[in-house]
């Protein structure tokens, strides 16, 4: 058997953020369910039920793409590994999940949301 070089696990860990995540919040994104796509833009708490037409966000496309492309997980995937809480990003992460497939997985022509199928929401998701 020959050995194989693997690439080391960090570099699959690359913050993608704008932003930036402070590390002292994040208690504070998973215990209250936040969700900043932008600097631009306030914080949301994403408790069920959520709105995933982002109805009173209407005028903002950008914002209602992010939410349809559950960028909220890309923070938290990042520092996951170093989590103290496990347990509660995998409850928030299926409590999303669980929430979007209630809205639209009964839905298979797509026909629900003009920001669900975009290809690049897609390959977010």
């Amino acid at each position: 058997m020959s050995s194989v070089n693997l690439l080391p696990s960090e570099t699959f860990l690359i913050d993608i953020f704008p932003h930036g995540i402070d590390v002292s919040l994040h208690d504070e994104i998973i215990e209250q369910r936040l969700f900043k796509p932008r600097k631009d833009s306030a914080s949301f708490s994403l408790t069920t039920p959520i709105d995933w037409e982002a109805r009173s966000r209407d005028s903002d496309r950008n914002w209602r793409m992010q939410l349809q492309g559950w960028t909220v997980l890309h923070p938290i995937i990042s520092y996951f590994d170093t989590y103290h809480d496990k347990q509660m990003v995998l409850t928030f992460f299926f409590d999303l999940i669980l929430s979007w497939l209630e809205d639209y997985g009964r839905d298979p022509e797509n026909k629900t949301s003009g920001h669900r199928k975009p290809k690049n929401n897609i390959g977010c998701r």
